[in-house]
């Protein structure tokens, strides 16, 4: 692509952790999570979904080639690339949480090492575990090298600001010079429904 003087950066894009989805895929709580989609949106809705995921969708989240030569044809110079709010799975206990936030933030990392002129990361932290995010920030700003955080503003029926979900722990050297994004959810139900960018 030939490049201006000035650069253009899109803050808000996402990519799909193959290994995230690898942990889940047994889960009952993955279960659950359908069958509050299909409650909230109707079943048509989430076949519908999930089919533009695995076609449309599934090249620009998971291949850097593909991701790329769409960046290039909108005019993109860098992304900052974060996990699809699909995989935020807020319903993991401790043990998953951790897991499946090694994996994400490893997947992140990965595809920002791969082409790091046009990438950088931002991290994923299992705010459903306050106790275990200052750790996980640390260690995907300070070890992998990611410049922030995306957090959703609803978190497994709690609101952010919901003192439950306050994070605790000491706070690495590196919080306060980390970029933090909070996305918006809205509410339907028993669940919360968001947009899904694929770029």
């Amino acid at each position: 692509m030939t490049r201006n003087t000035e650069l253009t950066i899109d803050v808000h894009a996402h990519v799909l952790i193959p290994e995230v989805e690898e942990l889940v895929s047994a889960q009952e709580g993955r279960r659950r999570e359908i069958e509050h989609a299909i409650e909230n949106t109707g079943k048509e809705s989430v076949e519908h979904n999930q089919r533009l995921m695995r076609t449309a969708y599934m090249p620009r989240l998971t291949r850097v080639e593909e991701r790329v030569a769409a960046m290039d044809a909108m005019g993109i110079d860098i992304q900052a690339v974060s996990i699809s709010p699909t995989q935020y799975y807020s319903w993991a206990g401790r043990e998953l949480a951790q897991k499946l936030v090694v994996a994400a933030n490893a997947g992140v990392a990965g595809l920002c090492a791969s082409r790091p002129d046009r990438f950088v990361g931002m991290a994923t932290v299992s705010i459903q575990h306050p106790d275990l995010v200052a750790g996980q920030l640390g260690h995907a700003v300070g070890e992998l090298g990611l410049r922030g955080v995306i957090i959703s503003t609803a978190v497994d029926g709690f609101e952010i600001a919901d003192r439950a979900t306050k994070p605790s722990g000491a706070r690495p050297r590196n919080w306060v010079r980390s970029f933090w994004f909070i996305r918006w959810a809205v509410r339907w139900g028993r669940g919360f429904a968001s947009t899904i960018s694929p770029t």
